[in-house]
């Protein structure tokens, strides 16, 4: 082969040992990139799958702080149902002008509407097998054993955990 200035060029030939040896350099390094770039993404992925635990576990525990938000607030409003059960129960509530007796009857209906929008659920279990989780006995009547005869005051509950027993006769 000849050159520009007429000169003949000499290519020269690799030592094949030295190719050899460059090529298991190259082979070593793609091994070890292969190698970085895996580890890079398991990091990653587990990176990715902490992130997205700790995120339904700050939703977990954002629900229970509301819902325990909302049973304390039920826990200074219920007293309040039960001054108008009171007040409907008393001999003198029919002797009210009819007027004010609607407003009253309103009044607890808004309060009920306030625990419900609260997620409290009243529950009153009449007839209903005795249950000491969710009822307090506070007397006992005739009546088919371990049955609920009567409800002295309503229970309630927020989601499943009950934030006041229901006031129960129970049957002996």
């Amino acid at each position: 082969m000849e050159g520009e200035n007429g000169e003949d060029i000499v290519l020269e030939e690799e030592d094949s040992s030295e190719g050899a040896e460059a090529v298991g350099k190259l082979r070593a390094r793609l091994k070890k990139a292969v190698a970085d770039k895996q580890e890079y993404l398991d990091g990653w992925q587990r990176a990715r799958a902490d992130f997205q635990n700790e995120r339904k576990q700050a939703g977990e525990r954002l629900a229970a702080a509301r819902e325990e938000a909302h049973a304390e607030a039920a826990e200074k409003i219920i007293p309040l149902v039960d001054a108008f059960d009171l007040a409907f129960a008393s001999p003198s509530w029919k002797e009210l002008d009819a007027n004010f007796r609607t407003g009253i009857e309103r009044l607890r209906e808004e309060t009920l509407k306030a625990l419900r929008e609260l997620g409290v659920e009243a529950f009153s279990p009449m007839g209903e097998e005795f249950d000491p989780a969710s009822m307090s006995a506070v007397r006992e009547v005739e009546g088919p054993a371990h049955t609920v005869m009567s409800v002295e005051r309503q229970g309630f509950k927020v989601g499943g955990r009950i934030i006041r027993p229901a006031y129960v006769g129970v049957g002996k």
